[in-house]
């Protein structure tokens, strides 16, 4: 059982380190099976992510054009920007107050508003599960452009800085021994806080489809983990960790670790509250400049299944869901910062 990547279908290159520090590899879900950018492709080669499309797993069939339809509508909505001289942000925020694609506005009524098609024309039936795999992939999109201009600004800020310890005669540098800037505090920047609930919405429609169910959710989002929190009062933190190491090589006593604690999480959410918290495994002493800090809280008597149905805003009843393992019978979130 797999830690999942919530609710992002794309995980920045600040974030991967900090969450391959606890967990050797993580699945991001992909809202289509047909390509992933070449920073992802990356990842994935490393072993470091398992990308999966869930609905690929389900039906081959119907799935080859579904992306095929969203691949045209990306397009269509790409065209619409280039237009209107707005962004991907404006596009998904151009019916304030509701949520994306999930009403009776649907995918095919956008469509038809941009190709300016007879207002007689039949509209299509609308699709939510497809509608919700057409904002994931919008979204993807938005998120790997805001990351790349925080990567410029950061890059930038570590060498001013760089710049004004050399005039000073500084021998310190920000950059590290791999030639990667170090996180800087300035630039933080959290994803999820853009449309949070509509993100997990969206999401959860993806994990009812996946044959592999977790019962482990992992962010690297602040305002996801306060957004399901305040969805579940009941949510309790069970374990926190504040200075997890974060090497640039996996291996030896950090390797065991992550074993050890993947063990006792998946001993959690088989046995729930009864697992004993003595046995939590600390992670190793490893002398490293950047460090982590991993918070885990457990939905007690709650499988994932019950979970998104409870927290999704915009009903998930129309959906095929695929059965829960047995082995889950609660639910445990992740939040990692660095």
């Amino acid at each position: 059982m797999k830690p999942i990547y919530f609710p992002f279908t794309f995980i920045s290159k600040n974030n991967i380190p900090a969450v391959c520090s606890c967990f050797p590899q993580i699945v991001v879900y992909q809202p289509t099976g047909r390509h992933m950018t070449e920073h992802m492709q990356i990842l994935a080669d490393k072993g470091m992510i398992e990308p999966r499309c869930p609905i690929s797993t389900n039906d081959e069939t119907n799935n080859k054009s579904d992306d095929e339809k969203i691949d045209r509508l990306c397009k269509d909505y790409r065209d619409w920007i280039h237009i209107h001289q707005g962004t991907t942000a404006d596009l998904l925020k151009a019916r304030p107050g509701e949520t994306p694609f999930f009403d009776d506005f649907s995918v095919f009524q956008i469509r038809d508003t941009i190709r300016k098609k007879e207002s007689n024309q039949p509209v299509e039936k609308p699709e939510p599960l497809l509608n919700a795999r057409l904002f994931l992939q919008l979204t993807q999109e938005f998120d790997e452009q805001e990351s790349d201009i925080h990567q410029d600004f950061q890059n930038c800020n570590s060498m001013e800085k760089n710049l004004f310890q050399a005039i000073k005669g500084e021998d310190e540098f920000i950059s590290d021994k791999t030639g990667n800037m170090h996180n800087d505090s300035t630039f933080i920047y959290d994803q999820g806080k853009y449309m949070t609930d509509k993100r997990i919405d969206a999401w959860a429609r993806l994990v009812l489809q996946d044959q592999k169910r977790s019962g482990l959710y992992v962010t690297t989002s602040q305002a996801v983990i306060e957004q399901m929190t305040d969805n579940f009062p009941e949510a309790e933190n069970i374990l926190t960790f504040d200075s997890i190491p974060v090497p640039h090589i996996i291996q030896g006593e950090f390797s065991d670790w992550q074993n050890d604690l993947a063990k006792h999480l998946h001993l959690i959410i088989k046995d729930g509250p009864s697992v004993s918290k003595e046995n939590v495994p600390s992670p190793p002493d490893t002398p490293c400049s950047q460090k982590a800090s991993l918070t885990v809280f457990l939905i007690p008597g709650q499988t994932p299944d019950t979970l998104f149905d409870r927290s999704n805003k915009s009903g998930l009843t129309e959906i095929k869901k695929i059965a829960c393992p047995e082995n889950i019978n609660h639910t445990l979130f992740a939040l990692i910062e660095c």
